[in-house]
């Protein structure tokens, strides 16, 4: 029961992150500016953060794309840290604890654990959770670049993927 509850834990740990690594990766492209790994680049490779953000977009995009798409990547990222913290926290406590009381054949007892189960319910939630937080933020991303503005050789002009 046990080792068949670490492999569930560790299964649901690995599907996950698989989904991550997945996320970051929909749009392979360079244009003028793209997205590569919740952060804004121009063609030049130059960082574009939330001061130098309005240079490249409109206040629209600004905000409805760039700055949502930005806190919900981000929130993901922490999401699925406490979740995996949680989850790994709680099997070390389970294992920790069988080994620091072994089991007395002679003197059977009850154990359950609780606390084990209610990490990994909780860590394993906040994992799943983190998936739509980092999907919804790479489409925001995604199409604050899409929408951007760029200035090749002084002007101005729109730049819209299709």
């Amino acid at each position: 029961m046990r080792k068949a509850f670490i492999y569930a834990v560790a299964a649901l740990t690995a599907m996950t992150a698989c989904l991550t690594a997945s996320a970051q990766l929909i749009n392979g492209e360079k244009s003028h500016v793209y997205r590569k790994g919740g952060e804004l680049f121009t063609s030049s490779d130059a960082k574009i953060d939330k001061s130098t953000a309005l240079q490249y977009m409109s206040s629209d995009t600004y905000y409805e794309y760039y700055l949502k798409g930005h806190k919900l990547f981000r929130s993901g990222i922490i999401v699925s840290s406490i979740g995996a913290g949680i989850v790994v926290g709680t099997l070390a406590f389970d294992l920790i604890n069988h080994a620091a009381h072994p089991v007395n054949p002679e003197k059977p007892t009850n154990y359950v654990p609780v606390v084990s189960i209610t990490g990994a319910i909780v860590g394993g939630t906040m994992l799943l959770v983190s998936i739509p937080l980092y999907a919804v933020g790479t489409v925001k991303l995604n199409k604050a670049a899409e929408l951007s503005f760029i200035s090749p050789s002084g002007g101005m002009g729109l730049v819209l993927n299709f």
